[in-house]
Parts: C-alpha cells; structure tokens; sequence
C-alpha cells in the first residue's frame, strides 16, 4: 500500500467505523424481528370468534427456522 493516503490509524478509524454499522443494523434487524413475532402472536391469538393456533403452516415453520440460523450465526 505505497500509494495509500490514509494512514494506520485512519484506516483502523474506518474498521471501526464500519464494525458499529454493521452492529448497529444487525441490532435493527433483530429488533424487526422480535416485533414481527409479537405481531403475528398477538394476531392469531386476538383473531375472533376462534384465535388461529400458532406454528400450524410451512411458512411458520420456514420463519423459526430463519431466525434459528440468525442466532446461530
């Protein structure tokens, strides 16, 4: 890196500056989805006259799977 400008410091600067924006958008998305569930939680056990029962499809399934892999990740 002869022809760089920045410096060791700048460039560790940047590192860390990188590392918050990436914490700080995996925090949002796990914020997105702790609201999802409770969403579709509080939907399905509102629903009148009979509340639908919860993790009965696929698709519920392919979520908690999702969300699985994110914590493990």
């Amino acid at each position: 890196m002869a022809n760089s400008t920045t410096t060791g410091l700048q460039r560790i600067v940047i590192q860390q500056g990188r590392k918050t924006v990436h914490w700080v958008l995996h925090s949002l998305a796990l914020l997105c989805i702790a609201l999802g569930l409770l969403a579709a939680y509080k939907s399905h056990s509102l629903k009148l006259p009979v509340p639908i029962p919860n993790w009965y499809s696929p698709h519920s399934f392919l979520g908690l799977t999702t969300m699985a892999l994110l914590a493990v990740q």
